[in-house]
């Protein structure tokens, strides 16, 4: 779709995209309102989702965009509708920062494995300011100590004003640069394998630390430093020859 004027998808209306090459819809000019059904994608990977010149695409009430790829994120406004990554798993990346307030973004897990293909994920090429609902949809049985990986941001600020859909057990961890779901109270132990950093999800067999987590510490590549802020843990071990 090349937009230049002004482009009305109503309410309970559904526009589909497939098989094209460079974008799903260019928006030269002018606005594309969404109050239904955008989707892009389905049967064709596309890179470019939505790409602009001067025009807006504004995302109302009872609106949502589904696909895969880039979307031009200082011509996508949010006005109450929703984000949703893929037709059944994806990724979507914005291009630059993104206000997530008064948007609802709909992220399906059918397992722990690679972003887009086994769950879905964002990734923002630039501050990822939260806000708005995350709409979870967990199509799979967890065990203790998974990992889901479904945001990643140059910065991360504030959290979700509401999350729907996040069964019993379930947590979200909310990192500098990333977002996670993580699954289970178990206790999670002290690895060192990327360096020093207690904060580094790299360096903990089942998750960085928090109020409700047995941590152990045994004898890692790296000793564990705290380098900032508050740390929790409901207990801690401290191996011999261990620090």
């Amino acid at each position: 779709v090349y937009n230049e004027g002004v482009l009305n998808n109503k309410p309970d209306a559904r526009i589909v995209i497939n098989r094209v090459v460079t974008a799903g819809v260019h928006l030269s000019a002018g606005e594309f309102v969404n109050e239904g059904e955008l989707l892009v994608g389905d049967l064709t990977t596309i890179s470019n989702l939505i790409t602009a010149n001067t025009g807006e695409l504004r995302n109302k009430a009872n609106g949502i965009v589904k696909g895969n790829g880039r979307i031009d994120a200082g011509k996508f406004i949010n006005e109450g509708g929703a984000l949703s990554p893929g037709t059944h798993t994806g990724i979507i990346t914005l291009s630059a920062a993104f206000n997530f307030a008064n948007n609802t973004l709909m992220m399906d897990v059918n397992g722990v494995g690679v972003g887009g293909i086994d769950y879905d994920q964002v990734l923002v090429t630039g501050v990822a300011t939260l806000g708005g609902t995350l709409q979870l949809n967990i199509n799979y049985t967890p065990t203790i100590g998974d990992q889901i990986h479904i945001l990643n941001a140059d910065y991360v600020v504030g959290t979700f004003a509401s999350v729907v859909g996040m069964a019993s057990g379930w947590k979200i961890i909310y990192y500098p640069t990333s977002v996670w779901l993580v699954y289970g109270t178990g206790p999670t132990t002290w690895t060192g394998d990327v360096d020093s950093d207690w904060s580094n999800v790299g360096n903990w067999s089942a998750g960085i630390p928090d109020a409700t987590s047995d941590v152990i510490i045994a004898n890692g590549l790296n000793q564990a430093h705290i380098l900032s802020g508050v740390i929790n843990a409901k207990s801690l071990l401290i191996n011999e020859n261990a620090s």
